[in-house]
């Protein structure tokens, strides 16, 4: 633990804030990577570990929706985000097959002609 100046004491009370959530929460600098991060050295095994280069409240509201008493509802919603990352992704993915179906059509029809595989190769930049 060389790397970590333990306890650290800020001006905004985060500390207390963090601790009031938390007892076994604690608020550490590591000097390595030069951010704080928030442990609970209590937990089993390795620590959770909390990590931000900047302290202000944005700490203390993600600690408190990261309890374990709203694990189901902050599952819930990482999983509703990530349904619609996968849609858009989804939607841009048919979005640029289109695009480059629609002009080998356009070059195919504008040459009044079957393409060869290198051509539609060079169309689609592969």
């Amino acid at each position: 633990m060389k790397e970590y100046l333990e306890k650290y004491y800020d001006m905004f009370n985060l500390y207390n804030r963090i601790k009031l959530i938390d007892e076994n929460y604690e608020l550490l600098f590591n000097k390595k990577d030069k951010c704080f991060e928030i442990h609970n050295f209590n937990q089993m095994g390795a620590s959770l570990v909390f990590k931000t280069d900047i302290l202000d409240s944005r700490i203390i509201l993600k600690l408190k929706e990261t309890r374990r008493e709203n694990m189901l509802s902050f599952f819930k919603k990482l999983d509703e985000e990530n349904e619609k990352l996968e849609a858009s992704k989804q939607k841009s993915l048919i979005n640029d097959a289109q695009d480059k179906l629609s002009e080998i059509a356009k070059y195919s029809f504008n040459l009044n002609r079957d393409l060869t595989q290198k051509e539609i190769t060079n169309i689609l930049n592969i």
